[in-house]
């Protein structure tokens, strides 16, 4: 990094950020877009710091949850969900984690989600319920939508939140409103960039300096399918679209 020498982030730093058109070698990125991360820091994880694991961070800190609670999550296989497993764990909150039907539960498992179901399952409400039992129901963290969301609604402890970050079914959510009024739920959707708009620039370094601490973990995973040069963007676009383990990650030369 060249940035004429200012003193928060000295010249050569290696830095995170997210920001438009900056697939290439050599960039122009605004200051206030960058995160500056340790040397040590593995350049997998590096790569991926200003995006995913920042927003798995935001839907937790918008649930608000406290130790114990429980945190229903829609879409449980994406590389957002076992960010927000991993981090979860981290605060003694318990997840179930939904699941499609032939999606391979065992890495859930093994990065610490408390339990996993299926979204096909005809008794998930039950199961769901089984689970819980008496206690508080945090939230639900839903990237899909459609009945699967219709279903978990109707299960929401009182004062829960629903937090819609995602669109993977082209089917409406269907609720009626006793559902949300006798249980006082809040419903509201996120995107991270609206999330950062509310942040001042102390709290974002507060909160990348927490999530580097956590990231830096060698027990914390972030997952690569491939890593790819610019000019074989082609490739890389093809593999992005099946990946199913992890991101696909451009890679420079020095």
């Amino acid at each position: 990094m060249d940035n004429g020498g200012d003193h928060r982030f000295p010249i050569n730093s290696f830095v995170a950020f997210r920001h438009k058109n900056v697939w290439a070698e050599h960039v122009n990125v605004p200051k206030n877009k960058i995160i500056l991360v340790p040397e040590n820091m593995p350049i997998e994880k590096a790569a991926q710091l200003s995006l995913n694991p920042l927003t798995a961070w935001a839907l937790l800190e918008e649930l608000n949850a406290y130790d114990g609670e429980w945190i229903i999550m829609s879409a449980g296989n994406s590389a957002l969900c076992k960010l927000i497993i991993q981090f979860a764990k981290g605060r003694q909150l318990k997840t179930i984690t939904i699941i499609r039907e032939n999606d391979p539960q065992e890495q859930l498992l093994h990065l610490g989600a408390t339990a996993i179901l299926r979204s096909n399952d005809v008794e998930l409400e039950m199961q769901v319920k089984g689970l819980v039992g008496n206690q508080k129901i945090a939230g639900f963290l839903d990237a899909v939508g459609g009945d699967l969301a219709s279903k978990i609604i109707k299960i929401l402890s009182v004062n829960s939140k629903v937090i819609h970050y995602g669109l993977f079914s082209d089917q409406p959510v269907r609720y009626h409103n006793e559902d949300v009024i006798f249980k006082n739920l809040l419903m509201k959707g996120f995107g991270i960039d609206a999330w950062l708009n509310t942040k001042t620039a102390a709290e974002l370094k507060n909160i990348s300096d927490c999530i580097i601490q956590e990231v830096m973990n060698p027990d914390f995973s972030i997952e690569v399918a491939g890593c790819f040069s610019l000019e074989a963007y082609k490739e890389a676009i093809a593999e992005s679209k099946s990946a199913k383990n992890g991101k696909v990650l451009f890679c420079m030369g020095n």
